[in-house]
């Protein structure tokens, strides 16, 4: 379930880089649990990070992924 977590956060952030109307899409559709925009966007970038870790653990590139968690990183 991380992988795929991981995966679908690094996926939604190069949806939203430089596109505003993706990134309200996006982060309004994820589910909310009572959080705010910017807890939403805290669990992705938990999410992207944990599997930039994996990716590093496994010796894979992961750098699109490092630059993704950076890009989300900032919109917090």
């Amino acid at each position: 379930m991380l992988s795929l977590l991981g995966h679908l956060a690094v996926l939604f952030g190069l949806l939203m880089r430089d596109n505003g109307a993706n990134e309200d899409i996006i982060i309004s559709s994820l589910p909310s649990r009572g959080e705010s925009r910017k807890s939403k966007l805290e669990r992705l970038v938990e999410q992207a990070r944990e599997l930039v870790s994996f990716d590093a653990a496994l010796g894979g590139p992961g750098e699109v992924a490092r630059e993704v968690v950076e890009y989300l990183r900032e919109l917090i």
